[in-house]
């Protein structure tokens, strides 16, 4: 039995669409306050919005996507355009030799030590 590759998009469709609902899902479960702060409305916005950044970046599996939405979650939805965090652009740099998993450590390290502002909204 062979499968096309047109086939296998076909197959792999339906999971790839319903992904931005299990990533907001996930969020809400595992990180409500997190989410609170972003809204129930706007937390699908904010997942696709995080869907592309994260692409722009070279972060392309689930896992790497989800990772990245909690450090935006954390920094701020254009953390990436901070010129505070300067520091992070060779870690959103797709054409890093650093593998994406490592330039995601990094991220998320400078998440957990960044003192959250009570305030912090996701736009």
């Amino acid at each position: 039995m062979h499968i096309s590759s047109e086939q296998a998009q076909a197959l792999k469709q339906p999971i790839i669409d319903a992904f931005p609902a299990r990533a907001a899902r996930f969020l809400r479960a595992e990180y409500p306050a997190l989410a609170r702060q972003v809204g129930p409305q706007a937390l699908d916005a904010f997942v696709a919005h995080g869907m592309q950044r994260a692409a722009l970046h070279g972060f392309a599996s689930e896992r790497d996507i989800v990772q990245y939405l909690l450090v935006m979650l954390h920094l701020g939805p254009r953390f990436d355009e901070d010129a505070d965090l300067v520091a992070l652009q060779p870690f959103l740099d797709p054409r890093s030799t650093m593998p994406p998993q490592w330039r995601l450590n990094v991220l998320i390290g400078a998440a957990r030590r960044r003192p959250e502002p009570e305030a912090r909204r996701a736009h």
